[in-house]
C-alpha cells in the first residue's frame, strides 16, 4: 500500500472514530443544499460515491445523511436514494412560492378572477414573510415552465390548470406542489378549491323553499371537476327535498353559445320557474334573456348564481344593473389563499401524508 493510500485510510479511521469526518461531510452537503448547488427534487449521489468523494467510510456518510434527514432537508426513498426536499429552498430565506396558471402554450391572459386570486395568494404569502412568483403557461412546455420554477429556486409550486402533462411534470419534479381552484381525480397532489357540492345543495334547497318545482340547471358542458361537483350538489339538494331532477331542464353548453342556450331554456310554455346558474357568465346570460322576454327576476323567474365574495360588487352584481340582483352562492378567495398556504406548510412538515383535498366553505348570499 502506498504512503498516500495509507494516510487516506488512517484519515478515514480517524474521522470515523471522532465524528469529525461526519461533521465535515454534513457541513459540506448542507451548504450545497442551502445554496441551491444541489437543487430541490434531485437525488444525492450514492453513499459509495459520496464516501469516495469525501475520502471517508460509508458509515461516516450515513451519519451525515441521518442528520440531514433530521433537519428535513432530504428524504430516503426506497430503491432510489436520498431526494432533496423543499426546506432546502426555505421561503423564509427568499425562495419564492411559484403560482402557475393555465395550460402550457396557452396565451397568458389574466381575467378578473385570477387577478383576484393572485392578489390574495400574495397577501397570504406576505403575512408569512414569503415571496410569491406568479407566471402563466405562455409559449413554454411543461419542462420549460419547471425550468423557470427551478431557476427561481421555488420552495413550492401552486398550479391552477387541468393540463394532464403539466400536472404530471410538476408531480414528478420532486418540488412540493399543490392545485388551487382545480383538481383531477388521480392527480396525486393536494388541492384547495371551492365547495361546489355544498354550493349546489344550497342553491337547490333555497329555490325549493321558495316553492319552485320546475328548477333548471344551466352550466358548461366541459365535465370539469367544478361542473360535476356543483351539479352533483344540485341533484343531491333536490333529492334531499324529496324533489326529482327533470332531465328536460338540464341545459349544458359551451361559453360561446351561452346566450342562445339561455333563450332556448326560457322560451315556450315549459320554461322553468327557477334556474340554477352557478357561473357568473351563465347567470348574467339568464338575466339578459329574461329582460328580452319581459321576465322580472324575483317575480316571474327565480335564480341562484355563483361568485367569489371579493368579486361580488365588481363582477357579479353589475350584471344585474337595473333590476334585482339574484341570490348567489359565494366563497372567499382569501380563505382559499390562506388554506393553500396552510396545506403547503403541512406538506413541508409531513411529506409522507396522502394527498389532501380541502374545500373552501360556500354560503348563499341573498
Amino acid at each position: 500500500m502506498t504512503s498516500t493510500a495509507l494516510a487516506r485510510k488512517k484519515g478515514r479511521q480517524s474521522n470515523s472514530g471522532t465524528g469529525r469526518g461526519s461533521e465535515q461531510v454534513y457541513d459540506r452537503l448542507r451548504s450545497q443544499l442551502l445554496s441551491g448547488e444541489i437543487s430541490v427534487g434531485r437525488f444525492l449521489p450514492t453513499e459509495r460515491e459520496m464516501a469516495a468523494e469525501h475520502g471517508v467510510a460509508h458509515t461516516t456518510v450515513r451519519r451525515a445523511l441521518e442528520r440531514l434527514k433530521a433537519d428535513g432537508l432530504i428524504r430516503a426513498e426506497p430503491r432510489k436514494g436520498y431526494r432533496v426536499l423543499s426546506l432546502a429552498n426555505d421561503p423564509a430565506r427568499g425562495c419564492p412560492i411559484a403560482f402557475v396558471r393555465g395550460a402550457p402554450g396557452a396565451p397568458e391572459q389574466w381575467d378578473e378572477f385570477h387577478v383576484g386570486l393572485v392578489r390574495e395568494l400574495q397577501s397570504a404569502a406576505d403575512r408569512r414573510g414569503w415571496p410569491l412568483l406568479a407566471m402563466g403557461g405562455g409559449s413554454l412546455d411543461p419542462a420549460g415552465i419547471l425550468a423557470r420554477v427551478k431557476t427561481a429556486r421555488a420552495s413550492a409550486v401552486i398550479i391552477d390548470t387541468h393540463d394532464q402533462d403539466m400536472i404530471r411534470a410538476v408531480r414528478e419534479s420532486g418540488v412540493p406542489a399543490m392545485m388551487v381552484d382545480s383538481w383531477i381525480e388521480g392527480c396525486g397532489l393536494d388541492s384547495v378549491m371551492q365547495d361546489g357540492h355544498h354550493g349546489g345543495m344550497l342553491a337547490a334547497r333555497h329555490l325549493h323553499e321558495l316553492g319552485c318545482r320546475r328548477i333548471a340547471w344551466f352550466g358548461p358542458d366541459d365535465r370539469s371537476t367544478h361542473e360535476l361537483d356543483r351539479f352533483g350538489g344540485f341533484a343531491a339538494g333536490l333529492f334531499g327535498e324529496n324533489a326529482m331532477l327533470n332531465p328536460e331542464l338540464v341545459f349544458s353548453c359551451p361559453e360561446g353559445g351561452v346566450l342562445e342556450a339561455a333563450r332556448r331554456l326560457l322560451s315556450g310554455r315549459g320554461r322553468p320557474e327557477a334556474v340554477v346558474a352557478l357561473w357568473s357568465i351563465y347567470a348574467t346570460a339568464i338575466k339578459q334573456v329574461a329582460d328580452e322576454a319581459g321576465l322580472v327576476l324575483g317575480r316571474d323567474l327565480q335564480m341562484v348564481g355563483w361568485c367569489a365574495e371579493e368579486l361580488y360588487d365588481r363582477d357579479y352584481a353589475p350584471g344585474f344593473a337595473g333590476g334585482q340582483v339574484a341570490p348567489a352562492v359565494t366563497w372567499s378567495l382569501r380563505a382559499m389563499a390562506d388554506s393553500a398556504m396552510a396545506v403547503l406548510t403541512e406538506r413541508w412538515a409531513h411529506p409522507e401524508l396522502p394527498p389532501l383535498r380541502v374545500r373552501v366553505p360556500a354560503r348563499l348570499r341573498t
